[in-house]
């Protein structure tokens, strides 16, 4: 029996066609939770939520390449039972290698036996079958791309894209795929991914997606995940930076566009920049501070319309930084709660803020205000 046991104390199932996995050996468990389900389906359901209209609410749709074993899709109906019981959604799973019924029923006898939770999640998936909820397709993803059934389909909202890695199906992964997946795309739709190649970033790029590669799962590097913009819609990528010093992060008061804000130092990207590079230049730029860039510390979960360009949706990084050649105490600062000049247009100033003292909801935006409550509670990537 090509049953595998991952590092996770769970189970994989050996393609015999291919001779790997349908998960990752470093624990199938942890990886369909993590890229799935946290990156993928909450992510793309919480940004779902923040823009539906509530007298007219909509079914979420998803699109799943590679159903496999069918533990994405059993996370997935878990998650929505105990969170979103009543909510309507579609999921549709393409799989072109199905398990025999046999060999499905082995595999979730084999997870239950070591996790015992697994139960509930079969039964949510069968349940989710049962209701039409989750759908299994088994047809090879290129001939329902260019079927009637897939043009007349609604748009996705979400792309769980497992389909077996580039070395076992290239044609899975190649710039025309990328199109026509962004073809059947839903505005600010998602896509995740376990693999984070170049080749794919590019190909999505050229697609019209905005990929990014996230932290992976134990084990695993990196993970991928990409977003459309709007309907007649550009992107605008912001970064900003945390100088933290002596129990205190650096804050910025600006007026800008007879706005004032409270945020993190930094702002935009500018065309061709990464996100390093274009934090040293805002933080040259606005506070004549010359910093490195430390740890990343994470992105705003999904993009938000910008609140000065109609036309705009804004993707939100956030990153550590220290000094360079320069001591803390040599950053201009103010004391905090100091009026900003009146009668100036586009001014900044910075404070020193104890992290105790943080209070979020001060923060303009949601993304800086969910920073200050990891910052106030002691959170730090990775721990």
């Amino acid at each position: 029996m090509p049953l595998l046991e991952t590092k996770d104390n769970s189970f994989s199932w050996i393609d015999e066609r291919f001779g790997v996995p349908y998960h990752s050996r470093r624990g199938a468990w942890t990886e369909s939770h993590h890229v799935y389900l946290t990156r993928g389906w909450e992510t793309a359901w919480t940004a779902y939520q923040a823009e539906l209209d509530p007298q007219d609410p909509a079914p979420f749709f998803a699109l799943e390449l590679g159903y496999g074993t069918g533990l994405n899709a059993a996370l997935v109906a878990h998650w929505m039972e105990e969170n979103a019981p009543e909510s309507q959604y579609v999921y549709l799973a393409l799989e072109k290698y199905p398990l025999r019924p046999d060999e499905e029923s082995a595999y979730w006898d084999a997870l239950v036996s070591v996790r015992p939770a697994a139960l509930l999640l079969r039964n949510a998936l069968r349940r989710a079958q049962d209701s039409h909820r989750i759908r299994i397709l088994h047809a090879d993803a290129l001939d329902w791309f260019a079927s009637d059934e897939a043009q007349k389909s609604p748009k996705f909202h979400l792309f769980l894209y497992d389909a077996f890695a580039p070395a076992s199906q290239p044609e899975l992964w190649t710039p025309s795929v990328w199109q026509l997946v962004y073809q059947r795309a839903a505005p600010r739709a998602l896509w995740v991914s376990y693999c984070a190649k170049s080749s794919v970033i590019q190909g999505l790029k050229t697609a019209g997606w905005h990929p990014e590669r996230l932290p992976g799962p134990p084990g695993k590097r990196q993970m991928l995940r990409a977003w459309t913009p709007g309907p007649g819609r550009r992107w605008v990528e912001r970064v900003y930076g945390l100088l933290l010093w002596d129990g205190c992060v650096l804050v910025s008061r600006e007026r800008f566009r007879g706005r004032e804000l409270v945020k993190f130092p930094g702002g935009g990207m500018e065309p061709g920049e990464d996100a390093p590079t274009a934090l040293k230049r805002e933080w040259i730029e606005e506070l004549n501070y010359p910093v490195t860039v430390g740890l990343r510390w994470g992105s705003a979960p999904h993009p938000v319309p910008s609140a000065f360009d109609p036309a705009a949706d804004v993707l939100v990084h956030f990153y550590t930084v220290k000094p360079q050649n320069q001591r803390y105490s040599d950053v201009p600062v103010q004391p905090w709660g100091a009026p900003l000049p009146e009668g100036a247009h586009d001014v900044e100033q910075c404070s020193w803020v104890a992290l105790d003292a943080l209070i979020p909801d001060d923060f303009t935006f949601a993304a800086d205000q969910a920073v200050a409550r990891q910052l106030k509670s002691g959170w730090t990537p990775g721990g």
